[in-house]
Order: C-alpha cells, then structure tokens, then sequence
C-alpha cells in the first residue's frame, strides 16, 4: 500500500506504508482533503494517524490523535481557521502541540 504525501518543496509523491515514519522524519507531510481530513495507515493490528487536517476534521477524527479529548476537539472545531502550529500553541497552551507537528496539516478551512 502506499500513502500520498507532499515533499517538503510541495510536490505529490507516493511513498510506501512501511517507510511514511522515514519520510515525515524529512519534512514530508500526507496529503488531506477536506473530503478525506484524516490519513491513516496500518502497522499489523494497530491503525497509526499519520495526518489530521485541523482545519476541517470531525471531533471523532481530531480525537484519533494522541492529547487530544473531547474538549480539545471541540476547542480545535470553535477556533477555525488555523493557520499554522503557532496559532494552535498561543490560542490553545494546553496540549504538548511539538509532540504531535508531525500528524497535523493546516488546510484551506474554507474548501
């Protein structure tokens, strides 16, 4: 199976389920849509989030990422749009955000 990502100079490449922790590890970031907010793959038993769009997953789909519960989700929904990792730190402090950079993606909220 293979997983869409970005490069980090922006251009579509699919990359292998097995090497995705290699390529995140070099700036590439799964592709999402507003149609498909979460992109997730499946390491034996365990499915792993590898990307969440912010700006148009559901609760249930934000909640699939490590730190987040239902306040943090519903907090995550009410202060849309999110423009970048900044704007999550200094509007919601609460939540280790670094640990977790590499899963989130700021879509166009408005798509």
């Amino acid at each position: 199976m293979f997983v869409e990502m970005l490069t980090p100079e922006g251009m579509p490449v699919q990359v292998p389920e097995i090497s995705v922790e290699n390529f995140r590890r070099r700036g590439y970031r799964p592709i999402v849509t507003p149609e498909a907010p979460i992109v997730t793959i499946t390491e034996g038993e365990t499915t792993k989030v590898i990307g969440v769009d912010v700006n148009s997953a559901t609760a249930a789909e934000l909640r699939a990422l490590d730190q987040i519960g239902v306040k943090t989700a519903q907090a995550i929904i009410k202060g849309r749009p999110w423009v970048d990792l900044a704007d999550l730190i200094q509007r919601i402090p609460s939540i280790e955000w670094l640990e977790l950079e590499s899963q989130l993606v700021f879509g166009d909220a408005d798509s």
